[in-house]
């Protein structure tokens, strides 16, 4: 996703990134996401007048490398109706 469409999700990147092409595999479609993503990344940004590679430089951010992966469980308990419940736990492994 292009930096700056953390508010409006994913809409940019299906309006301006999918519509329109071809793709003859995933890795086709990873070269021509990083491309498309040089590209917007490097315009200034409607909202914050930045250019937002820019800012990433100055967000001091650190790589991911050596951090160990950890494991989230999320458990939700739900009643369907009276005196019927179950419990659901949906384990998810977080990797970098």
């Amino acid at each position: 996703m292009a930096l700056g469409c953390s508010g409006a999700g994913t809409t940019p990147v299906r309006r301006d990134f999918f519509i329109g092409r071809n793709f003859s595999s995933f890795s086709d479609i990873n070269s021509q996401a990083l491309k498309w993503l040089g590209r917007v990344n490097s315009e200034v940004h409607g909202t914050t007048h930045e250019i937002l590679l820019e800012r990433l430089k100055l967000e001091g951010l650190k790589p991911l490398n050596g951090v160990t992966e950890y494991l989230i469980i999320r458990e939700e308990k739900r009643t369907i109706s009276r005196g019927y419940s179950f419990e659901s736990v949906t384990p998810i492994n977080i990797t970098h």
